[in-house]
């Protein structure tokens, strides 16, 4: 236990606290506001105020914790031992010359987000508009390495301190945007997608059409069978988000009403953990939101509380505000298209916290690291290059024994459209995270 001196107690403080000590150090605290308090408590101490009061162990507080609403703030990136820094402070009595507290606050709450009126064409805030992007620190969690740095100068100060930090878990994820590339489509989409390959003179994709369509070959988007055998040799548990949304210009999925993908969503979910992928439409669309999740719950018999965002649209807070109406627990879209690396700038899964009515919420936010599309369709990688991106933050994340999360579409498993040598890279990853969970054993 470590009593924790502050000039007062807020919704800001206690969730900044309760993620740096309960949920990364494994430390409990209590806040006291008062000298006579701070005198009488018979545990490890630390202020944490403007200004040194008594304390074994002082650390300057910045504002941001005390304060409401989400104001720009101008700030600038410091260093202290090799890790970028926010809120950095100039007094000799601090044992950081930054706010962790205030830093880890800023960035887990994605603070700035609610501030940039900078969005791409599916309005969603730009990674390269992020600070952690301008100042070259996005592929790393910060927040963690804050923390594991602040442990270690707890442990010097407090010998007796006890901790405990979570351990390291990889959670494969897909979002299944298209089932099938030819199968289970209708005869008119079909029709259409073998006039567009005649017109275009693609002779070797009308081959492949036709000869999926009348079963002399597997549909290459149909890579459920090769999944699920890596699951069992890896001892995994995924996670498989379905897209369900009514066919428009970004929702291509099969329809719902097809009787295959209806069985092939039942197969999954007997096996492993399902959730929805709000169509395209419905961000924003609480109807459409709940029609798709109310059809997934109906087709599964249980309730759907799992999500992750089609083209990740993330608006805040008004997205995470439906997701919590609708009742979804869990979501998985914190994480950038255009960049990988660390979104919220750490390696576990928290709460979100609602800025606009300053309190923390029952909806967990599960950060991921990397994407298929960002690798080769954004930053246009070879697959060699990609298996170096994915390696440097699977090492980052294991590091902190952190939560890795990938996310991956069954479609890019194919060799088709573009994808030739990607499942290679998908299946890499499960065998460099074995390799160095057994080296590090």
């Amino acid at each position: 236990m470590i009593s924790i001196f502050v000039e007062k107690i807020t919704p800001r403080l206690i969730y900044t606290y309760n993620l740096i000590f309960k949920q990364l150090l494994g430390i409990n605290y209590q806040f006291v506001t008062t000298v006579e308090q701070y005198k009488q408590c018979n545990t490890f101490k630390l202020c944490y105020r403007k200004q040194k009061v008594n304390a074994e162990l002082f650390l300057y507080a910045d504002s941001l914790l005390f304060t409401q609403g989400t104001s720009r703030i101008s700030l600038e990136c410091g260093s202290y031992n090799g890790l970028p820094t926010l809120f950095i402070n100039k007094s000799n009595d601090s044992c950081l010359p930054f706010d962790l507290f205030a830093a880890s606050f800023y960035l887990v709450t994605r603070y700035e987000e609610y501030n940039s009126p900078s969005v791409d064409q599916h309005q969603r805030f730009q990674a390269h508009n992020s600070f952690a992007f301008k100042n070259k620190f996005l592929h790393r969690p910060v927040i963690n390495l804050w923390a594991n740095q602040f442990k270690k100068i707890l442990a010097k100060q407090f010998p007796d301190l006890k901790f405990k930090t979570p351990s390291f878990k990889f959670v494969p994820s897909y979002d299944i945007d298209h089932a099938w590339a030819f199968k289970n489509k209708g005869v008119i989409r079909n029709s259409l997608q073998l006039a567009r390959s005649l017109v275009s003179l693609n002779f070797s994709k009308t081959r492949l059409i036709a000869n999926v369509l009348r079963n002399k070959t597997d549909d290459p988007f149909y890579s459920f069978s090769h999944l699920e055998a890596l699951f069992k040799s890896n001892s995994v548990a995924p996670l498989f988000f379905f897209l369900l949304g009514q066919y428009g210009k970004y929702d291509k999925n099969v329809s719902i009403k097809s009787e295959k993908f209806k069985f092939l969503i039942q197969h999954i979910a007997k096996q492993f953990k399902v959730g929805i992928h709000p169509s395209y439409r419905a961000h924003l669309n609480p109807q459409r939101l709940k029609s798709e999740q109310q059809t997934l719950q109906q087709l599964l018999e249980h309730p759907i509380t799992l999500s992750r965002q089609h083209f990740l649209r993330l608006k805040l807070p008004e997205t995470y505000e439906l997701l919590i109406d609708a009742g979804i627990t869990d979501d998985y879209t914190m994480g950038y298209a255009a960049q990988p690396g660390f979104r919220a700038s750490i390696a576990h899964p928290f709460p979100w916290y609602d800025l606009v009515n300053e309190t923390a919420t029952n909806l967990t936010v599960h950060p991921f690291q990397f994407m298929d599309v960002t690798l080769r369709v954004y930053l246009k990688q070879s697959t060699e290059q990609a298996k170096i991106t994915i390696q440097q933050l699977i090492d980052e994340t294991i590091a902190v024994d952190g939560q890795l999360i990938s996310l991956w579409h069954n479609s890019s498993l194919s060799d088709y459209d573009g994808w030739d040598g990607w499942r290679a890279v998908h299946d890499y990853i499960f065998e460099y995270v074995a390799k160095h969970l057994k080296t590090s054993a």
